[in-house]
């Protein structure tokens, strides 16, 4: 008989978990309709996350680092559980992500630094596009091309530099 109810029931608990809810051991996250994110939760309390965490996606390619219950930022890693992209999310405007990518999986080594503008198309379909400033590094630090991005084309002036950080060209790329 306790088969049977436990057959019964936990399909129906299973169903009634909210989608928008991502369990990891220790930590459920809480997004609203607009899919953002409003809460973090301690499973074992039930209480607010008020400390800094983190959470491991299934397959451990992607970390998501929180703090006093709002998400920081995403590593994105290799099968060697090495970083190779992080993700910030921007401060100044809500649909906004900052992407870092890496040299040789050292955080310290930026190669690329760029800006993802997220918004919703009209079939309800996001899309993602390079927005804002972007800047590309040799491996000793020094800048190699800086630029503007506007829907994922280059405009205003773009600057390439040789190893030595001098100016090699300008192109002035029309909007």
């Amino acid at each position: 008989m306790k088969f049977l109810l436990i057959m019964t029931l936990c399909p129906m608990f299973f169903f009634s978990q909210k989608k928008d809810t991502i369990e990891n051991n220790l930590l459920s996250l809480h997004y609203n309709a607009n899919n953002d994110l409003f809460r973090v939760v301690v499973e074992k309390t039930g209480k607010d996350f008020t400390g800094w965490g983190k959470f491991k996606s299934h397959d451990g390619m992607e970390y998501r680092y929180y703090e006093n219950n709002k998400l920081v930022y995403l590593d994105f890693r290799d099968f060697n559980d090495k970083i190779i992209k992080r993700v910030l999310y921007c401060n100044n405007y809500r649909n906004c992500l900052e992407e870092l990518e890496f040299y040789d999986y050292n955080i310290k080594m930026v190669k690329r630094r760029y800006f993802i503008c997220v918004d919703v198309d009209n079939e309800g379909e996001i899309v993602e596009n390079k927005c804002g400033k972007y800047s590309e590094y040799y491996r000793n630090s020094k800048l190699k091309v800086s630029g503007q991005y506007q829907n994922n084309k280059e405009i205003g002036r773009w600057i390439y530099y040789d190893t030595n950080g001098k100016i090699s060209q300008e192109i002035n790329r029309s909007k």
